[in-house]
């Protein structure tokens, strides 16, 4: 034994030692070199350099013999250069992943050379132009370009990719048809793009797809029948095209679905009963089509249906009785649906989000919705139901979003809704309640919406009011309210949209302390019995937009400042006893006329009175004729209106005149902001598009804006980016503006946050609104010639999906006038809460401004709180909270965060980005194409 270890001992260590050798070899010099030069495109990556060998790098893995670079994995360390011929070069490279950088678009002679690649990331850079032929990747399987700005057609630059799996192109400007050379497809996301053509035919070829989204592109005709040949699909996203015709039956051979969306289309004809046969099936969208007949019992059966939205369609009939248990979410509301609400909806257990809202529905809520404890959401508002709701709402104690407006509910239901702490909106408006108004309901801690008015409520304002803390409206008009507004009200520092106090019997003085409501818009006092006179402090209120307090027995001088501030809507008829300051001081300076000056007078005063009846006859005739003659709603004088897409499928919907017809009625109103006013027009085609009406004689409009604004519209329409707001057509009238956008369904950021209640926003959903305002803001910044956002807010941030926002009124830099500020940038750039500190002195809009005001949205997004929270800008009170003993659990929203410590961990990771952007230092504050490869990162772990 001795002799064999003796022996062999040298062989052993010559092997040793050769094995030794090869791996400290390693890489070849031309490899090392490829990789040293890499780092020079990345001062984030660079450190690495400092290791002699590159497959100890992050990032960095080579093959098993460390001969060859075999994957890079670089996403989100800056790379900020064209690198391909550096990377190219590395022959054996089979997984390359450069997302969230700032990384160019390769020419195809710079990827020609990447021949062994398998996997090629790129999503969330700066690429732009076309997307090179890639033909030339022979052993490519999965493409990810997602969330650039690539345009063009993509099916000549890889019709040839025979092995491809995996195709992602999401948020980009593609436009043409479809199609794929090879089969082996298992994952197609086109989506948010603009594809156009019938459905893509070539891909129900492509019988491995598990995944296939078409969402928000311009595809039209019907779907076909011979989709059912994707019998593996698991995930199928239609949604926001303009698809039409029938919903096929043949998708029951679809039986591994568990994902169904085809909202917001043309789809009519009834709903399948065939559906029932894929039994998997959890989440079914088919909500904003034309969809009519009943809601099949079917449908209703399977077992695994945890989402059913049918909202907004035409849908008749009753609901069904057959509630599954698996109902998590049920949206029925804007059909045609009558009858009564069925008692088993009790079967549905874990039913969380419930609407059915906008129908013929009668009878009173059953008191078996009680079992349903876990309800988070209930909307049935604008129905005819009636009856009490003693027996089902206080059980309810989950309950956050509570509509109920225009119906018949009688009783008084106050006192028993404080026992439901987690409410944070009540509607109650429009109905029959009657009794007082319980003290113990502004204890509610998260109630920011209490409306309460047309209704039959009677007794005093409670005095322990400013308990509420949270509060960011209050309706209580058109009640049997009296006594005096109580001085609390002036402590309800968050009120921030509505104070309504009107058409009650409510006495005494309108209390000075009133102004200390800073953020208010709307204040309106209007048909009660107050006395007294105006109070001057009113003056400061510098949010309002609305002051309404006519109608009532005030005295005293009208304050001139009220009376000259156009940005207020305000009114004071009704008030005898109120005069302008000018009328009191002519009155002072009469002197004691004479006799004969006397007669005069009244000898002319005679004459006077002949005069004005013959004048006011006619002028009576006249105004006869002219209301005979003249329409009722008298359209404005256009002097052009055009699309700015000669080729847009919005063309032919587009109607103009029924546009601005739109913005004539006040009920159309969307959304009320600083400079403009969303109204919703809906065409003569039944579709539906948001009209925004500039004035021109608003005073900080730059003089001449309406003749430069034509040529800025043109500039804006061309952006095509899928996080910008642009206009598709306008029309330009002497006096006024109106701009023509794709219809946002689901509204501001604003609205959905703090006032309309739909639904608990989920944290994937919250997630992508940050990105996707994220991207906008950065394309903004990186322009030629950077455009920067005068009025950052949520208010200014549409919604198309849950998933997908829009950032509005970019075209304002171009046409307000900084220098018609008056000491104060916030009377022309910012609202309260989301303007930086510095501009208070620097007197000018700046990028990291914009950086401050993107950081306090995500801010809102993380805790769910308004912009200004416990009488204090959200940013100085996030800073706060985390300076003192409570954690960031006080701060983060518990309705999400509580759902897995993998959500808690990326929420702290996203306020460590908002905690950047709000840093006092404006040049501490990242550039947003920074901030958008920092929130890619913690988006892939969600």
């Amino acid at each position: 034994m001795r002799y064999f270890c003796a022996y062999f001992s040298p062989v052993f260590g010559l092997l040793f030692f050769l094995s030794c050798l090869t791996v400290a070899l390693g890489l070849n010099s031309a490899q090392v070199e490829v990789m040293k030069n890499l780092t020079a495109f990345s001062s984030a990556w660079k450190s690495n350099a400092s290791n002699p060998d590159p497959c100890q790098w992050v990032g960095v893995n080579c093959s098993e013999d460390k001969a060859d670079v075999v994957q890079l994995h670089l996403s989100g360390f800056g790379f900020n250069s064209s690198i391909w011929q550096d990377v190219c070069k590395l022959q054996a490279l089979q997984f390359l992943d450069l997302s969230n950088n700032s990384v160019s678009t390769p020419s195809a002679d710079d990827i020609r050379s990447c021949t062994s690649l398998v996997s090629l990331n790129l999503s969330s850079n700066v690429m732009s132009s076309f997307l090179p032929s890639l033909n030339s990747l022979q052993k490519l399987q999965s493409l990810d370009v997602s969330y650039n700005n690539l345009t063009g057609r993509t099916t000549p630059q890889i019709q040839n990719l025979t092995e491809l799996k995996t195709f992602i192109v999401t948020y980009n400007s593609f436009d043409g048809s479809v199609a794929f050379g090879g089969v082996k497809l298992v994952k197609v996301d086109v989506s948010h793009n603009h594809f156009d053509g019938g459905f893509p035919q070539n891909l129900t070829k492509c019988t491995n797809l598990t995944y296939l989204d078409l969402s928000g592109n311009s595809f039209t005709g019907s779907i076909p029948d011979s989709i059912s040949s994707l019998i593996k699909l698991e995930t199928l996203v239609l949604s926001s095209n303009n698809f039409s015709g029938n919903i096929p039956s043949s998708l029951k051979a679809l039986t591994k679905l568990s994902r169904f969306a085809i909202n917001q289309n043309k789809l009519n004809g009834s709903i399948p009963k065939e559906l029932s046969a894929i039994t998997g099936l959890e989440s079914l969208d088919l909500s904003y089509n034309k969809l009519s007949g009943s809601i099949p019992l079917q449908v209703f059966s399977l077992s695994n249906l945890k989402s059913l939205d049918l909202t907004t369609n035409l849908l008749s009939g009753e609901i069904p009785q057959n509630f599954p248990k698996s109902f998590f979410r049920l949206r029925i509301g804007n059909n045609k649906l009558t009858g009564k609400i069925p008692p088993t909806v009790s079967n549905a257990p874990n039913l969380t989000y419930l609407e059915m809202n906008n129908n013929f529905l009668n009878g009173s809520i059953p008191k078996q919705l009680a079992k349903c404890t876990k309800l988070q959401l209930l909307d049935v508002g604008h129905n005819g139901l009636g009856g009490s709701l003693t027996d089902v709402l206080p059980k309810l104690l989950q309950l956050q979003y509570l509509k109920l407006p225009s119906n018949k509910f009688e009783g008084n239901i106050l006192e028993e809704l404080s026992n439901l702490t987690e409410l944070t909106y009540v509607d109650l408006s429009d109905n029959l309640l009657s009794g007082s108004i319980s003290p113990k309901i502004f204890e509610l801690t998260r109630l920011q919406n209490l409306r309460l008015q047309n209704n039959r409520l009677a007794g005093i304002i409670p005095v322990n009011i400013q308990d509420s803390k949270s509060l960011l409206e209050l309706q209580l008009g058109s009640n049997n309210l009296s006594g005096t507004i109580p001085q609390g009200v002036s402590n309800l520092y968050t009120l921030q949209i509505a104070l309504n106090l009107s058409h009650n019997f409510l006495e005494g003085k309108i209390p000075s302390s009133l102004s200390n409501l800073i953020t208010l818009e709307i204040l309106d006092l209007s048909n009660n019995r107050l006395i007294g006179d105006i109070p001057a402090s009113l003056s400061n209120m510098k949010s309002l937009t609305v002051l309404d307090l006519s109608y009532n027995q005030l005295t005293g001088i009208i304050p001139p400042h009220l009376l000259n501030n156009k940005n207020i809507v305000f009114n004071c008829t009704g008030n005898l006893g109120l005069y302008k300051e000018q009328s009191i001081q002519s009155s002072t300076k009469k002197k004691k006329p004479s006799a004969g000056l006397l007669v005069g007078v009244a000898v002319a005063g005679a004459i006077f009175a002949l005069g004005a009846v013959g004048l006011t006859m006619f002028a009576c005739k006249y105004f006869q004729y002219k209301e005979h003659e003249v329409p009722e709603v008298q359209q404005p004088h256009t002097i052009e209106g055009r699309f700015i897409h000669p080729d847009s499928a919005h063309n032919a919907n587009i109607d103009f005149e029924k546009g601005v017809e739109a913005t004539t009625d006040p009920a159309n109103m969307i959304l009320k902001n600083k400079y403009n006013a969303y109204y919703k027009a809906v065409m003569p085609s039944g579709s539906s598009y948001s009209v925004k009406k500039l004035s021109w004689t608003d005073k900080v409009f730059k003089s001449g804006s309406h003749r430069r604004f034509e040529a800025e519209l043109e500039k804006l329409g061309r952006f095509n980016h899928p996080n910008i707001m642009t206009p598709l057509a306008y029309v330009l009238d002497t006096d006024c503006a109106y701009l023509f956008y794709e219809y946002a369904h689901k509204g501001s950021l604003s609205e959905f946050l703090h006032t309309t209640g739909v639904c608990v926003l989920d944290w994937p959903s919250r997630c992508s609104i940050a990105i996707c305002i994220a991207h906008g803001l950065a394309f903004l910044h990186g322009c030629q010639h950077p455009i920067l956002h005068l009025d950052l807010s949520t208010k200014n941030i549409f919604l198309k999906s849950l998933a997908e926002a829009q950032i509005a009124d970019t075209e304002l830099c171009k046409i307000v006038d900084p220098s018609k500020s008056t000491g104060s940038l916030s009377g022309i750039a910012g609202s309260v809460g989301y303007m930086p500190p510095e501009y208070a002195y620097t007197m000018r809009v700046t990028a990291a401004g914009n950086v401050y005001s993107f950081g306090v949205i995500l801010l809102e997004l993380l805790t769910g709180m308004p912009p200004i929270t416990s009488g204090m800008d959200l940013a100085k009170w996030v800073q706060l909270k985390l300076s003192g003993e409570e954690a960031w659990e006080q701060i983060l929203d518990m309705r999400i965060r509580n759902f897995s410590l993998q959500i808690q961990t990326e929420m702290l990771s996203m306020l460590k980005v908002a905690l950047t952007c709000i840093n006092s230092s404006p040049d501490a504050r990242p550039k947003m194409r920074k901030v958008v490869g920092t929130l890619q990162v913690i988006r892939q772990t969600s």
